[in-house]
């Protein structure tokens, strides 16, 4: 037999063509199909049909630019922000919400059937959000030193800086420290200070900035700090983060309190918690909300359960757990968290909690080696989803619940897809819309161990 021919790529760099788009994918991106090859193109959305160019030639797909909109899909709509497009924070401002909802539900039963090989039907009516704009309690703004001393967003999958006046998507507070900011960065001398990382506690609505450095050299920063201090009246802390590293996290291991308190005060459902310049914490509070309320449904408590919190970040849902578990442990590897996590289960004066620093792919099998019993198992962790030695370790500790958060539908459903293999079925899948405007949508699914039969 002779060997199987190449397929032969349909389209050129550089061309341009039209195309009808009737897919979607996970990062907000129409799909278009040029004799059955997909043509990636942001921007666009199902039932759009344009005019492109191909700006990227790959094996199995192109990517390209919408250079003319011929016509519009149902849900279309005018973007607000004048740096959409440029500014690589969204990606849906051209897309209604209702229609928006409507995508990313789609994003997750696709997943969930062609990855995990699950049905559709397993999937619920997304929880979508009352707050669309203005909902982030934190930001995070890199700074260009041209000569001004610009602020703003990188433009998307570049280290371009897009300067902007505020964001449609930051709290209030936040866009009232970012305007202040901006009026005194031409007064800063050097390249030292890389981000301006601004917090809000929408609870009490103090407010934190935190100067990001490449060292601890930055004299600038007690009579910048002083300047916002002047400004803006519900500032609570001041805080320098060094972070020699060019790339990766935007804040660094270390931090010092330049002025005022060392954390913000926050509340969610009752408990009080510290967060502190490194704390990770959910943007949207109202979303956060219901998110760890479908979390706390899907773990089933009854006040006798073992719980295991991998990923816990400053513990939040540990102690949400705590409070109708018999014990929870937490498993996170920042050191400096687990630090706020303990200092929050004291705050909120709950003793049957264990906090453990380690990465969960290793710490969870030591506990597995141990024979430590659990009844429940929550897991929330980053894009990439669960590592497989985590996987394996749940499966080997056989708890009756695994209660799965995430933030990318498909590493969640190669993950369910294993844990299926191991002994688990899922219930339902419960997406919750933490980022309008973007293509990012939360999940919250319950999978049961499946009972042997006698």
């Amino acid at each position: 037999m002779g060997k199987n021919k190449k397929r032969k790529v349909p389209v050129d760099l550089d061309q341009e063509l039209e195309l009808s788009f009737t897919g979607f994918t996970n990062s907000g991106e129409g799909v278009g199909r040029v004799e059955g090859f997909a043509v990636f193109v942001p921007y666009t959305i199902p039932g759009d049909r344009g005019r492109v160019r191909i700006k990227e030639v790959k094996k199995n797909f192109a990517r390209g630019e919408l250079v003319d909109l011929l016509e519009e899909g149902p849900g279309r709509i005018e973007p607000v922000c004048p740096v959409y497009g440029y500014c690589g924070g969204c990606q849906l401002q051209h897309v209604d919400y209702k229609r928006q909802l409507e995508l990313k539900t789609q994003l997750v039963k696709d997943a969930i059937t062609r990855i995990g090989g699950f049905p559709a039907d397993l999937v619920r009516e997304i929880k979508g959000a009352a707050k669309i704009w203005n909902y982030r309690n934190r930001g995070q703004f890199p700074l260009a030193h041209n000569g001004s001393n610009q602020i703003g967003f990188f433009k998307a999958g570049s280290h371009q800086l897009v300067p902007i006046e505020n964001c449609f998507l930051q709290h209030e507070k936040i866009n009232q420290l970012l305007e202040v900011a901006r009026s005194y960065l031409s007064r800063l001398k050097g390249n030292n200070l890389k981000h301006l990382v601004f917090k809000v506690s929408p609870e009490t609505e103090k407010t934190m900035a935190v100067f990001v450095t490449q060292n601890e050299n930055f004299p600038e920063g007690e009579e910048f700090a002083l300047f916002l201090r002047e400004q803006v009246p519900d500032l609570a802390s001041i805080v320098q983060n060094i972070n020699p590293k060019p790339y990766g996290p935007v804040l660094g291991r270390k931090s010092r309190v330049i002025w005022g308190e060392e954390s913000l005060e926050d509340k969610m459902n009752d408990l009080e918690f510290s967060v502190s310049a490194e704390s990770f914490t959910q943007v949207n509070p109202e979303q956060t909300k219901i998110l760890y309320k479908e979390a706390l449904e899907a773990a089933g408590l009854t006040g006798k359960e073992t719980v295991i919190d991998a990923y816990c970040g400053i513990g939040t849902i540990t102690l949400l757990l705590a409070r109708q578990a018999k014990m929870v442990y937490g498993i996170e590897f920042i050191p400096e968290a687990i630090e706020d996590a303990r200092e929050n289960a004291e705050k909120n004066r709950i003793g049957n909690v264990d906090f453990v620093v380690g990465k969960v792919e290793e710490v969870l099998p030591r506990m597995a080696a141990k024979e430590i019993r659990t009844e429940v198992i929550v897991v929330d962790p980053p894009r990439k989803g669960c590592e497989p030695e985590v996987l394996q370790a749940m499966a080997e500790m056989g708890p009756e619940r695994i209660v799965y958060v995430s933030c990318n539908p498909a590493t969640l459903a190669r993950d369910l897809k294993l844990l299926a293999g191991q002994g688990y079925e899922p219930k339902y899948v419960q997406p919750v819309d933490m980022f309008p405007q973007t293509h990012h949508v939360e999940t919250v699914v319950l999978m049961s161990k499946i009972e042997k039969q006698a």
